[in-house]
């Protein structure tokens, strides 16, 4: 076989299949067809490999075809593993929030338009994410009913620059946190070195600066559109504070505030890549009570 047709047949055993799950997801834009539309296509590109494999004419090019088959076979398992293990996963914190006063809203993948409030879809956060799904969602109402605390196990896509037409999964647990009538001026706190994706949130935001909280303002970014409501809240006691605890994102709009937690890749020799943190129930009661300490104190200083 002609080593040209060898590298047309490879092009289109992995582009064909990504160009169509793109165009059937952004025709159909539901989250559950990322799913189907992933093992439809990776049986048609196995099939397809595995018929020029075995039709090849020299054993060369069906040596090679085969451990490309190979390499296919193996990664179909791990990610049914790495499924399985999101699913077990949100199943503990389910059962968790169950015996904790949380209220299971939703545990299917359904997008974040049809489950989560409007106000709290205008946070920089799922402005910036493209298709914006939810997994499990979480409700406890606070003394009177007045005040609603969430877990949002969710999952974005991103762009990794703006020109890409490739997207990839982003996936957090997020605590949000409402209290009517709060009015909290729009702004998001995010830790050094945390890169959030090209596409843009709020276009009037504007980076604020905070040179007199050191080392508070080499941590943290602070972006908002109102300065001169937003840089009063940091003031230097509140900064302290949050700097004792880094690594949290903390966005708000309205009578919503969202933190969630970034994790730093820690060394090379951890293997642990740095992203968003996904909580199970074996670590959400500490996350869930640094979460509220940080609510509680932008709640407290702009009260």
């Amino acid at each position: 076989m002609q080593p040209l047709i060898v590298l047309l047949v490879i092009t289109a055993a992995v582009v064909l299949p990504r160009v169509a799950y793109y165009a059937l997801w952004r025709a159909v834009d539901r989250p559950y067809w990322r799913y189907a539309s992933t093992i439809l296509f990776t049986v048609v590109a196995a099939t397809f490999l595995v018929f020029v494999g075995t039709t090849a004419k020299t054993e060369r090019d069906r040596r090679a075809f085969w451990i490309i088959a190979t390499v296919a076979a193996i990664s179909i398992p791990l990610g049914i593993a790495r499924t399985s293990r999101q699913k077990t996963r949100r199943t503990g914190l389910a059962d968790w929030g169950a015996s904790h006063g949380f209220v299971c809203v939703s545990q299917q993948t359904t997008p974040a338009d049809e489950t989560l409030p409007d106000a709290l879809l205008q946070l920089p956060l799922f402005l910036r994410a493209i298709w914006p799904s939810t997994h499990l969602i979480l409700e406890q109402a606070g003394e009177h009913g007045k005040e609603r605390t969430l877990i949002v196990d969710c999952e974005w896509r991103v762009k990794p620059v703006w020109y890409s037409t490739r997207t990839y999964p982003r996936y957090a647990t997020i605590f949000a946190f409402h209290k009517p009538g709060l009015n909290l001026p729009a702004f998001e706190l995010q830790p050094a070195g945390y890169r959030v994706n090209s596409r843009e949130g709020p276009a009037d935001c504007i980076e604020i600066d905070l040179p007199v909280q050191q080392p508070f303002s080499t941590h943290y970014r602070l972006r908002a559109p109102d300065v001169d409501r937003v840089a009063p809240l940091f003031r230097a006691d509140v900064a302290a504070a949050m700097d004792r605890q880094p690594g949290w994102c903390v966005e708000a709009y309205d009578d919503w505030l969202t933190v969630y937690y970034f994790r730093r890749a820690e060394s090379f020799w951890t293997l642990q890549s740095a992203g968003l943190r996904q909580l199970g129930s074996e670590d959400i009661d500490s996350y869930l009570s640094a979460a509220v300490h940080q609510f509680r104190t932008v709640m407290i200083t702009y009260s």
